[in-house]
């Protein structure tokens, strides 16, 4: 979910990092690293459903300024969910996801009031605390799976959303939640990825009233699609050859370094504050 308050967020994951002081202009190098960082990164995306600003936003970041880093992203991310969601739709059920989308967005402004309250590195370390707790669980091959899970649709969506507000990593709760839900791959990415569709969606509509949307923004969009496109592609056909149980480890593990992530910076900020 993104925000627009000041500080960057994307709408899906974005690591805390600490980035160069300098960027480089919009050059041919430029465009190049970037064309590999979204084979990269869209092939994580489209093989799991998310991941795509755990991946990217940290490379690029190095290069490019956030203002110019989170809405080319958002933009990368909705195409790329788009795709695996069309791909799999006839997994996805749509009303998980509407109810999933309608708390996230609920739930933002609730995290952004929190953050403005507590000291937001300690929330972080919290929250990357749980994220890897939870997602170690999973790995293990724990599951309490919800009975009555429609109940708990939209609390997640919620939680997904303050977390997104918070700490700028909204998607734990809900991948979380699908994976404890013992959902097959293919119904699991279909959801996750219409989930970060709607969402994004959201994102974009945001960039759009605030004027962040610049021609520069486009101009790298469109220079990243093709390379992005790649990547989705692979990204499918990696999903198809992953056994259930390989695809549960991947999807966790990943899980487990975005907690990993949000507790080292925050740790770090701390520390050096």
């Amino acid at each position: 979910m993104p925000v627009l308050s000041g500080r960057v967020c994307l709408s899906e994951a974005q690591p805390a990092v600490h980035y160069l002081p300098r960027r480089c202009p919009l050059g041919t190098s430029v465009y190049i690293f970037g064309a590999v960082v979204a084979i990269v990164a869209g092939t994580v995306q489209a093989c799991t459903g998310f991941g795509m600003a755990l991946v990217a936003a940290p490379c690029l970041l190095l290069v490019l300024e956030p203002t110019l880093v989170t809405p080319t992203l958002v933009t990368l991310s909705t195409l790329n969910t788009l795709l695996v969601a069309w791909h799999g739709r006839r997994h996805v059920q749509a009303a998980l996801v509407l109810m999933l989308a309608a708390g996230g967005i609920t739930g933002f402004p609730l995290g952004i009031w929190v953050l403005k309250t507590v000291d937001a590195n300690v929330l972080k370390v919290c929250v990357g605390a749980f994220v890897i707790l939870f997602s170690s669980a999973l790995l293990a091959g724990w599951r309490r799976p919800l009975k009555r899970e429609g109940l708990a649709r939209f609390p997640v969506g919620l939680a997904g959303g303050f977390m997104g507000g918070a700490t700028s990593m909204g998607g734990p709760p809900v991948i979380l939640f699908l994976a404890n839900q013992d959902m097959p791959k293919d119904i699991f990415r279909g959801n996750i990825a219409s989930y970060f569709f709607v969402v994004n969606c959201f994102g974009l509509a945001m960039f759009g009233l605030s004027g962040l949307w610049t021609a520069e923004v486009t101009r790298l969009a469109g220079v990243l699609i093709p390379p992005l496109l790649i990547g989705t592609y692979c990204g499918v056909r990696v999903a198809k050859a992953l056994p259930e149980e390989q695809f549960r480890k991947v999807a966790m593990i990943a899980v487990a370094v975005m907690g990993v992530i949000l507790v080292a910076s925050s740790l770090y900020a701390i520390l050096a504050g």
